[in-house]
């Protein structure tokens, strides 16, 4: 299990990462700081370029630990974190794909968001493809990185890529049934985007 300590993630000439990878582990995705290989089942570890953006998310996922939108986290290395893999597609796909969002999926992206408020995560906006729904429909935030790093305590970037896939009033329109103070306040903030 620990040939993946044999696969190297370096940053490229531009910002995308190199990958070389001498396994027979499976790359799942590859980001800004990282490589996700499967390891098993139930098993995935990211391979960062960076140590230090290692240990920024391995921080994010241990003060998450005990949250149900947080992945489990198994072990912290020096670049790398092995966290439980998360059967689903993004967020992005998924809402595409269905060209709706469902109460139920509202409801539980507004407990997602004040969930990662309830965490003291200073970074509450996330892309909506860092937001993996699973099979039986909930939903677990990813790319934990700046979690803690950068200051962004209202979700733009969700309203921004909810506007793009023009899913933003039926959001809005599930948030008024949720709860009418967050409504309030994301419905002033989502007229600044448009």
């Amino acid at each position: 299990m620990d040939d993946f300590k044999r696969i190297n993630v370096i940053h490229g000439p531009s910002i995308a990462l190199l990958v070389e990878n001498p396994t027979d582990l499976k790359l799942i995705d590859k980001g800004a700081h990282g490589a996700v290989f499967r390891l098993t089942q139930d098993k995935c570890v990211k391979i960062y370029a960076d140590n230090h953006n290692a240990e920024k998310e391995a921080k994010s996922y241990k003060m998450g630990q005990g949250s149900e939108i947080v992945p489990r986290l198994y072990e912290v290395g020096d670049n790398y974190i092995i966290m439980e893999f998360i059967e689903g597609i993004s967020l992005w796909k998924y809402l595409s794909k269905k060209e709706e969002i469902s109460f139920d999926i509202a409801n539980k992206l507004v407990f997602l968001l004040k969930e990662m408020k309830r965490l003291g995560f200073t970074r509450i906006d996330s892309s909506l493809r860092h937001i993996i729904v699973t099979k039986d429909e909930r939903l677990k935030a990813i790319d934990l990185v700046y979690a803690y790093v950068r200051k962004d305590a209202k979700p733009v970037k969700v309203f921004t890529e909810l506007q793009k896939i023009g899913l933003v009033k039926p959001f809005l329109e599930h948030v008024k049934n949720i709860d009418n103070e967050l409504f309030n306040e994301w419905s002033a903030m989502s007229e600044l985007i448009k």
